[in-house]
């Protein structure tokens, strides 16, 4: 039973290792790889709560203090929300890490050293594809802009844009870009006032397009003038979308 002992500190010293590199890789922590090896080694001490008789609540609030403790001495407190930021990517990346793990628990559980075995080797291929997928989604969702177009007589629109580097659209005549939304986001538009066509040159061929033209629009609490709303169809826009913005706010955002 000492070996087991034993065994699961050493694992549970190597899970809590790896959950603070990832923080540490995720937010571009800067710190020495000693602080993270005894913030870990505290982690470890938690498997002595668990042969003590106390309410998973207590057990819970315990692990919570134990977590931000291994934050602090890890990466050191600058504030309260640098801290807290670092413990919020060390629970998620845990939880993750658990139900990935809890997977192939069922066919391993009745030889645990070869369950731990396993779980050692799969655990940094796991929370590295977690990092990859992660710094993936923040490139892609920086793209993303709360959008509100503002006309006369009308409510604003409330849209979910994307700044769309492909869409380099402008009206020869007055030259202003175009941002392109889906037509059923401009019905109210249409009410009150009638679209100017705009003639534009694709890849494949050359169109008109219907176009208004807003009093302002807003893009991250930013006042933008001079552009052109181009009414589009909608099953072009995808994943919450319905506001493709123009590649010349690649300038000004």
């Amino acid at each position: 039973m000492t070996l087991y002992l034993d065994l699961l500190f050493i694992f549970n010293w190597w899970i809590d290792f790896l959950l603070l590199i990832v923080v540490k890789l995720t937010l571009k922590r800067i710190t020495k790889l000693t602080r993270v090896i005894i913030a870990s080694l505290i982690g470890a001490l938690s498997i002595i709560f668990l042969f003590l008789n106390i309410s998973y609540l207590i057990l819970l609030i315990i692990k919570l203090l134990l977590g931000i403790l291994m934050c602090i001495i890890a990466f050191k407190f600058k504030s309260i929300s640098y801290t807290t930021n670092n413990l919020i990517y060390l629970l998620m990346s845990g939880v993750i890490l658990g139900g990935a793990i809890n997977l192939v628990k069922p066919n391993l559980e009745t030889n645990k050293y070869l369950y731990f075995l396993i779980v050692t080797i799969i655990t940094p291929i796991i929370l590295l594809g977690f990092v990859k997928q992660n710094k993936k989604m923040k490139k892609h969702y920086s793209f993303y802009y709360q959008v509100k177009l503002i006309f006369k007589n009308l409510k604003e629109i409330n849209l979910s844009g994307f700044l769309d580097t492909g869409n380099k659209l402008v009206d020869p005549i007055t030259n202003k870009p175009i941002i392109l939304v889906e037509k059923k986001c401009l019905k109210g538009v249409y009410n009150i006032r009638s679209p100017m066509y705009v003639p534009i040159k694709t890849v494949n061929k050359s169109s008109l397009i219907e176009c208004f033209k807003p009093e302002y629009i807003i893009i991250n609490k930013k006042k933008y003038n001079n552009y052109l709303i181009g009414a589009c169809e909608n099953n072009l826009f995808n994943d919450g979308i319905n506001c493709l913005l123009n590649n010349k706010l690649v300038e000004e955002l």
